[in-house]
């Protein structure tokens, strides 16, 4: 459920409390327009649940109450997973303050609805992935019988929507988290530190990547449990390179190897002039700038200075606007109106970079044959762009240690077992990502490719910025990739914007 930058969508996300009158704990509504309703949630979803959160919280008293309304059976409960969807309610939660200190009301005691606990869980994705995260919920809620889970799907503007929850007191007790944001969720104090959650329950933390904790570590200090932190592998047309008469990509590929490929992929097919077929679908430099031995700043998580036009990371961004001078990878206006993955699943392009979180797009290709192999390699070493979801505990949860019991379950090998089985997920324990149950999956034959990013997967930054600055790369590379500025120009571009970042960031001391 990763999605780094690139080739695939960044992740971007408000309160609704529970108010009398109202069907259920919902989301608040940013936008009029980014509505999510029954429609989004695919087959099974659940009905939104009456809820006590508001009157928890404004109430002082920690138990969980139910305000008056009609209450969801045991059986369907168990019969369905119940999820949230995201409807209008900054304004709501607005009135309802209003209303209390206007009128100098309060919640009062109601009865409990039931002994168990509830947990507010917060997910992001397709119908697909929360069918998954239902599937994963409901395991749990058979292991725990004292704790029901409310499934709160955000599916647009995530991170936003959390943010304001956040301020608004009323964030979930548990919160899938992305990468990009995570450092930003931390230095407010509002993710729960797990550290001595950790070591009470003695988890064996040397069975995770080193990527996936150092990447999610934050002043050296876990407030998540990471789930995945794969990176971008190499999808490649196995039909499309026997049909040219040339040999599969390895892990011994250079990135000559795959210029070399490319020159001989891209085709006008129909003699029309007008090329048909290119060689790859390559939207980020960020591989290229790594393996030539340049990167983005000093420090990627405690940043001074920009370095991106230090020489060898110019030499990474010139080989990479080299690429498009020649015209062989797709041109931003050809993948603005067939697609990204698109071009690929329709054997427009020989090859694409994308994560594992992309394989359910291509699971129903039948035109050719495909596969996966890591990303090609550079005279300073191999490198790759990472994602990474994780898990995090509201710091402001009533229940932290039924939430604590969730993260664990979805870190480990039941719930990560689950995971894998919606073909989207890298699992970050080794002995679960070297295991038949992970490397036996199909398609596609190579699945050690996708174990082996964790490797080699590395990000411009991690620190509370992040956002900022990918905007800002995005922007300044696709200028490039149009023709509006050179790979110089873009790198003395960058460095000016980028530390502008830095210098507000010091002064904020964020």
């Amino acid at each position: 459920m990763t999605t780094p930058r690139g080739s695939s969508a960044s992740l971007s996300a408000s309160p609704q409390g529970c108010v009398p009158g109202t069907s259920g704990w919902k989301v608040p509504d940013l936008d009029a327009t980014d509505r999510v309703g029954t429609p989004t949630a695919g087959p099974g979803a659940r009905p939104t649940r009456w809820c006590a959160w508001l009157g928890r919280r404004h109430s002082g008293d920690s138990r969980r109450r139910a305000i008056p309304g009609p209450p969801a059976s045991d059986s369907r409960r168990r019969r369905q997973k119940r999820r949230v969807s995201p409807a209008s309610v900054a304004r709501r939660f607005l009135v309802v303050v209003a209303v209390f200190v206007c009128c100098g009301c309060s919640v009062e005691r109601v009865a409990e609805h039931d002994s168990n606990v509830t947990i507010h869980f917060s997910i992001w994705g397709t119908p697909q992935q929360v069918l998954t995260e239902q599937d994963v919920v409901a395991d749990f809620e058979k292991a725990h019988p004292g704790i029901d889970v409310e499934i709160v799907h955000i599916a647009a503007r995530y991170n936003d929507k959390i943010l304001t929850m956040m301020a608004g007191g009323l964030a979930p007790d548990v919160m899938m988290v992305e990468i990009t944001p995570y450092p930003q969720f931390a230095v407010k104090g509002a993710l729960l530190e797990l550290t001595d959650y950790i070591e009470r329950d003695e988890l064996d933390m040397d069975d995770f990547y080193p990527l996936s904790v150092r990447a999610f570590s934050h002043d050296g200090r876990l407030y998540c449990l990471p789930r995945d932190i794969s990176g971008q592998a190499l999808y490649y047309n196995k039909s499309m390179f026997e049909q040219a008469g040339l040999a599969y990509p390895t892990e011994e590929w250079t990135w000559e190897d795959f210029r070399d490929a490319c020159e001989v992929l891209t085709r006008d097919t129909n003699g029309d002039g007008i090329i048909d077929q290119y060689g790859a679908l390559l939207t980020l430099p960020h591989a290229l700038i790594w393996s030539s031995g340049g990167d983005f700043f000093d420090d990627p998580a405690h940043p001074t200075r920009c370095t991106l036009t230090e020489p060898l990371a110019l030499e990474g961004m010139r080989w990479f606007a080299q690429l498009y001078e020649d015209g062989i990878v797709v041109p931003p206006e050809v993948r603005q109106d067939e697609g990204y993955y698109q071009m690929f699943a329709t054997g427009r392009i020989g090859m694409y970079f994308d994560g594992r979180w992309r394989t359910p797009d291509f699971v129903g290709i039948d035109t050719f044959d495909w596969d996966v192999c890591i990303v090609p390699q550079g005279r300073k070493g191999r490198f790759t762009l990472h994602g990474g979801t994780a898990y995090a505990i509201s710091a402001e949860t009533r229940h932290p240690e039924e939430a604590w019991q969730l993260v664990r379950f979805y870190c480990s090998a039941p719930g990560v077992t689950r995971a894998i089985e919606s073909g989207r997920t890298t699992p970050v324990v080794k002995s679960i990502a070297l295991s038949p149950v992970f490397l036996d999956w199909r398609p596609p034959e190579n699945m050690m490719a996708f174990v082996k990013t964790m490797e080699h997967g590395r990000r411009p930054s991690y620190f509370t910025r992040n956002d900022e600055v990918t905007t800002v790369l995005d922007t300044e590379i696709q200028r490039l990739t149009i023709g509006e500025a050179t790979a110089d120009e873009t790198c003395e571009t960058l460095k000016r914007e980028l530390e502008k970042i830095l210098d507000e960031w010091a002064r904020e001391g964020d």
